[in-house]
Parts: structure tokens; sequence; C-alpha cells
């Protein structure tokens, strides 16, 4: 079974085949018709297609909800039986007699051999498809196949009708290879009901563009084309009734394409009659949807005289007078237009706003530049020109542009100069020259090689000089070269890029629980602000701790987050312009700890005549203590260490006592840091 296909290879769009190819995958679309859901898929390639036709295709369907309700736990069914394959080649015979695609996709799947023949004449797509592996050729073809006929797509292996579903029900269906595990592919999962009919959207924003037997139309890309994989464009002579298709073959745009438009044409039978067209789209289940609106037009014979200007002079009055003839069939001709233009490949413009008759041959332009390109533009009676080759004339002109004004000046701490300044309004200006100098009476020099064009300029300066100012000044230019006088002189002063001289470190001196740091000022007198910097020994960068004004003493009392611990210092100033110094000698500097703590307060106790012991008890919610020291004095005998307890402890028992004795008690707790509580409150107990 062999097939030409020199007829097909420009419709090689595909839709259903999933333009992105990252990886191997089954999509699937669906459409309810009501009392069915049909199933449409594609593989991404052609190498899941190759391995699919073989091991076939499972289509499994869940039921999800029922009766608006969701079901609590999906309901599974294999709809296929057996394994969904491309059919036996016999079946194909009686479609493939009345189905061009289904003829198409049987030689894709079962030819001998598959070959794409291109015209004689190649084009960029068709150099492409020819050097396309036949394996991809039938992939491509069959998809697209596929993609015309719902029937064709069931004896391709890629549809499925289910007509089981019910209307009260909805289902999640899933389109997977057989086998799966030769070739790893996504599945395919679309969720619909029978309820979810929906009707395609007809092409809209049809135009056409009628020419000679011929007409090109035109049709907006968005949203159609992700409705339908082609088109059938439809023709009528007869007041939009009996419309038929311009061709048997559908209309397919390539994928990818930048334009925004579809666009397709056809010859027109013969010219001056009116014709009838409307488009309508093609969707991947090879139905055909609702048609645009309807378009007229008639062909019509081109005009093909074309003007030549034969003289163009300057007249007493100050204005053009332009003379021109026509060569060719003159016949056609509507009328004229003078075109003028500054520029020889600039935008043209009309002089006359009125098209001149056919028969004028001559025009004067009362309001010419000093520089004119002029052109006769040719108008048939349906739109079409033909244009003369454009005609130079310069009018004499002595009279320079006004001087420049309102130039402002801008200069970056890198040396890079921004000047605007007000456009002038002369029609035939050529542009601007800057100039530049150290001093405002020395000359000046021109720095622009040729006229600028815009009303602005970049220049950069060197910073490394000994001048801190500069000075600049430009002037008009016109087209021959009459210069005007130069703008106001403007001076910008150089930023400052020298640093100031570092400041340094008088004394840093320890005291309990913070540092005291004196600094010396810088000598430099532009110094705007100084700052004081610290870091710890394992820190690798430097924290401002304290910003100075000129008028403050470079003198801080700074408490670290770390008590006896290192830190460095270093003093860093700023002058007006920003620019900093560098730092200054860092010292090093430690805070003393305070080894003073606070003393146990609201100490109790508890007399046990029965056991023989007095219990003291306390709390003490400092942390780091690490051993507590117990005072006790008996009678008249003076206080002195009784007991020493872990720095856990809470609580005291006191067993070795004599009846009828006054005790006292003190306490303080010892951290281990070295630091010491004061000693409590003393405690009296009568035993």
């Amino acid at each position: 079974m062999r097939i030409g296909f020199l007829f097909i290879v420009g419709f090689l769009s595909l839709p259903m085949a999933l333009k992105a190819q990252e990886k191997h995958a089954v999509k699937l679309l669906a459409k309810s018709t009501g009392s069915a859901i049909l199933l449409r898929w594609a593989p991404s390639d052609a190498f899941v297609w190759t391995h699919a036709n073989q091991q076939g295709y499972i289509v499994e369907r869940y039921t999800i909800g029922r009766d608006e309700q969701l079901l609590p736990r999906p309901e599974k069914i294999i709809l296929n039986a057996p394994l969904i394959k491309p059919a036996a080649l016999a079946l194909w015979e009686k479609n493939a007699a009345v189905n061009d695609f289904s003829s198409i996709a049987a030689q894709a799947i079962y030819g001998s051999s598959f070959e794409v023949k291109t015209p004689a004449k190649k084009s960029g797509v068709f150099e492409m498809v020819s050097k396309t592996k036949e394996q991809n050729q039938r992939f491509s073809f069959a998809l697209f196949a596929a993609d015309q006929s719902f029937r064709t797509a069931q004896l391709s292996g890629l549809a499925f009708k289910d007509s089981t579903a019910r209307k009260n029900e909805r289902y999640l269906y899933r389109v997977f290879v057989s086998s799966s595990n030769i070739v790893k592919a996504d599945t395919g999962l679309v969720y619909i009901g029978l309820r979810d009919t929906t009707s395609a959207a007809a092409p809209e924003g049809l135009r056409g563009e009628f020419g000679n037997r011929v007409v090109r139309l035109h049709w907006p890309r968005a949203v159609v084309e992700r409705m339908y994989t082609s088109f059938v464009i439809e023709r009528s002579v007869d007041k939009q009734k009996n419309f038929e298709r311009i061709s048997k073959l559908p209309f397919v745009g390539f994928p990818g394409e930048a334009d925004t438009e579809f666009a397709a044409t056809d010859s027109l039978p013969s010219n001056d009659v009116l014709y009838y067209y409307r488009v309508r789209g093609v969707n991947p289940f090879g139905e055909t949807g609702r048609p645009s609106e309807v378009i007229s037009g008639t062909g019509f014979k081109p005009m093909k005289a074309r003007p030549l200007i034969k003289e163009a002079r300057e007249t007493a009055n100050a204005s053009v007078s332009v003379i021109w003839s026509v060569a060719g069939d003159k016949k056609l001709v509507k009328g004229f237009y003078l075109e003028r233009s500054a520029n020889e490949g600039g935008v043209y413009a009309s002089v006359n706003k009125e098209i001149l008759p056919a028969a004028t041959r001559s025009f004067s332009d009362t309001s010419p530049g000093s520089t004119n390109y002029y052109r006769i533009k040719a108008v048939g009676e349906h739109g079409e020109s033909t244009l003369s080759m454009p005609h130079l004339i310069q009018l004499a002109d002595s009279i320079p542009p006004a001087a420049p004004t309102g130039l402002e000046i801008k200069i970056d701490t890198l040396g890079i100069v921004s000047l605007t300044w007000k456009n002038n309004k002369e029609k035939d200006l050529l542009g601007y020259r800057v100039f530049r100098s150290n001093f405002k009476s020395a000359e000046f020099s021109q720095i622009s090689s040729h006229p600028v064009s815009a009303a602005s300029y970049r220049d950069t300066i060197s910073l490394q000089s000994l001048t801190s100012k500069i000075y600049y000044k430009i002037s008009a230019e016109d087209n021959r070269h009459n210069p005007s006088l130069y703008s106001e002189v403007v001076l910008v002063e150089k930023p400052d890029r020298v640093p100031p001289v570092a400041p340094s470190i008088q004394s840093i001196k320890a005291v309990t629980g913070a540092i005291v740091i004196k600094g010396i000022k810088s000598p430099s007198e532009d110094v705007d602000s100084y700052v004081l910097q610290r870091k710890s020994k394992a820190q690798q960068t430097w924290s401002t701790i304290h910003r100075f004004t000129t008028q403050d003493t470079l003198t801080w009392r700074d408490v670290p987050p770390v008590l006896n611990q290192e830190y460095y210092y270093s003093f860093i100033a700023f002058d007006k312009a920003g620019n900093r110094s560098a730092m200054s000698k860092p010292v090093l500097g430690k805070a003393l700890p305070d080894l003073k703590r606070k003393a146990i307060e609201n100490i109790t106790y508890e007399i046990d005549r029965t056991a023989k012991l007095i219990r003291l008890k306390w709390k003490y919610d400092t942390k780091g203590v690490s051993k507590v020291m117990i005072y006790r004095s008996a009678g008249v005998e003076p206080l002195s260490l009784y007991k020493t307890l872990p720095g856990s402890r809470t609580d005291f028992e006191d067993k070795n006592l004599l009846m009828d004795t006054e005790y006292g008690y003190r306490v303080k707790v010892v951290f281990g840091d070295g630091g010491e509580s004061s000693f409590s409150e003393v405690i009296k107990v009568n035993f």
C-alpha cells in the first residue's frame, strides 16, 4: 500500500502532538457529546508511538462522583478489551476508500516504505521535512490524519468512544501504554462528565486582501489556535449561499510561528466577480465548528503605470515646482500624491491632502524645507500604488539657527559628564556641536567629532588633575552647515575623590563593665563625620558602634557584648564628598568584669525540735553560681564559715544544735568567674 504525499506536506502542525517533547508522555483530550464521552490521545514522540502501536493502550475510567456527591472511593473499570492498537489492515480498506486521512494513516503505520515528495522549488519548511527521518515522518503524518477524522483516530488506536457514561456521574479517564516497563511515558489524564458539553467558538476577525485573481485571507490565531488542529476555507458566489470548500484538504498553520494571524491564499476564477468567504475550524475529534463571519470582495486588474519626475525647481516665491510624466497604461490611474522627506530613506509625507486628478502632471510645494527629497505616488482605482524615484532639491540658505538654550550639566564620581539642553525649533537643523575648556577665559575645544542630533551629550573627563572646575558651551548647525552663536557657558565642579587623612586613637582604658576610647581627629579640613568601629578577635568584619559629628569630641564609653573579652577598636573619617579615610591603627581593649553580685534575699527557716534541726530555704535566680557559703554564730560567738554547699542547693539543714541557744545565719554565693554576692541579712533563730 503506497500513497503519494505531496499534497499533505504543508500540514505538519499537529496540535495533538503537543509541541513540547521534553520527555515521553501520552497526552489526552476528552469531549462530551451529551450521550457519550469521546477520548483522543497522542504520544509525545515517534519512540512512544512505535512502542504503543506494538504493545497497545489501556483506557481506565474512575467514577469520582455520583448525583453531585463525591464517592468515598473511586470506582475503577478498564473500558477496553482487548488492548487498543491500530486496526488490522483489512479493516482500513472500506474506510480508506472514502476517507483520504485513513489512507494516509494506514500508509504511515503499515506501508513498506514512506516517502515525502517535495516540489522542485523548496522552501525552508520543505527542506526541513525532507531531512526528517522516516520514522518521525510516519509519526507526524499519522497524528495529523487522526486529528482530521475521529474514525481515522479510532482505526489508528488513538481514540475511544465511551457510550456507557451516565449523566449523573463524573469521571477521571486515564490512558497509558501497556508494558510501560519497556518505555516510561507519563500517563494522560482528564476529568469530565456527560454534562460538560461545549461548543467551539467560531473564528473571528476574518479579513481578505483581494488582488489580481487572488485573495489572501487572514484571521487571528488567538483562542482558535488552541481549539482547532486545522481549518476549512469555504467560498460562495451566490450571496452567501451554497458555500463550498476551496480544497479537499484542510488548512493548517505551522506551530511556533511568530505571526499573530493565520494567512491562506486562494486563486480567484476571474476578476470583477463578487466572491464570499468564510472559515471553519476542525478540532482534534474531527468535528467542524461554527463558521466565521462572511467577508466578500472582487479581484481586479492591477495598475501598472509608473510616474517619473522630470524636473523640480525653486520658484521666485520660495516654492518648489515639481513636474512629472507617466509611463505604462495610464487608464487605471486614479490620481497622484506629491510626497516629501528631508532624507532619501526617511519617512515621506504627502504635500497635497487631496488626491490630484489623473490628468495632472505638475504641483507646487509652498512650504519646502532647506533639503527636500520628492517623489510622486500614482494611485489606482483599488488603492494600489506605484512610486517614482526620489528627486533632491536644496534651497539657498544663509540664515544660521538660534543659539541653544537651557544647558544643564551633571557629573558623577567616575568623571562622566551628562549635558542636556532645549531642542532648537528649526526644521533644517542638522545637529549640535559641544565645546569644553578648563578655564572660562581660555580657548574652548570641540569635543563632538560630528554634529549631535539629540539635545544631549555624554563626556568623560579625568578627575586626577590640578583644576577643580570645567566649562562647557554648545552651538547649533543647520543642513547647510551654518553655525549658530554659542550658548551660555556653564561650569561644573569636579567631584572630590581624595579621601581625608585617617584619625588615630589617643588612649583606651578598661573600667568595670566598659571600655573608654579617646580619639584624635583627622587634620583634613573637609572632614564631615567620624565613625568608631569594633570587632572581636574571632570576627572577620567590623561593626559601627557610634557616629560623631565634627563638633563632637572623639570619646566613647563602650559596653561590649561580652565582658572580660578582648575587642579591637578603630576610627574612620568621612569628608563632605563621601570619601572614606583609611582606618586608624586598631587598638585592643577589654572591659573589667563586674564581680559584685546581688545578695540572697527572703531566706526562710523552720524549727523541728523533734528532729532537732533548723531548716533554711531560699531562692536565687542568678546563673553561674558555683557554691553556696553558710556562715553561723552560736550564742555570743562571732559569725564564721560553717558549711560550703554546691551551687545548685537552695536549702540547708543544721543538725548540730544545742537547746536554749540563739543561732545566727548569713548566706552568700560564689560564682564560677570568681565573683561573689554580698552577705544576706542575718537570720536569728532561738532553738
